[in-house]
């Protein structure tokens, strides 16, 4: 057998897949308890997704497919104004929303 030859050239780039659609609800569920839910609409999506109350350093970070729920303890007790920094990747998706916390 002889020497391998040269590479061939590189084939051409394929089309984007499709970008996931991420919703994110919080909700109050005791005085200091905030749940979060990040949903992918493809169930079978790996989705990582870590949130914080907004001014704190504290966050929770949980994996999943599809739906991760994730629960946040506030130092304080949570009041209308308290908001959740929700940050998520979603397949080769990443992002950074800021929510509100809809109350009990």
């Amino acid at each position: 057998m002889g020497p391998a030859g040269p590479a061939g050239q590189r084939g051409p780039r394929g089309p984007q897949g499709d970008t996931p659609i991420v919703r994110i609800r919080c909700k109050q569920v005791s005085r200091r308890k905030i749940e979060c839910v990040v949903r992918v609409k493809d169930a079978r999506t790996a989705t990582k997704a870590s949130a914080r109350v907004k001014g704190a350093r504290k966050s929770v970070t949980k994996r999943g497919a599809g739906k991760v729920r994730i629960r946040v303890t506030s130092r304080k007790r949570v009041s209308r104004s308290t908001r959740v920094v929700v940050r998520y990747v979603a397949g080769s998706t990443e992002g950074r929303v800021i929510v509100k916390v809809a109350p009990r």
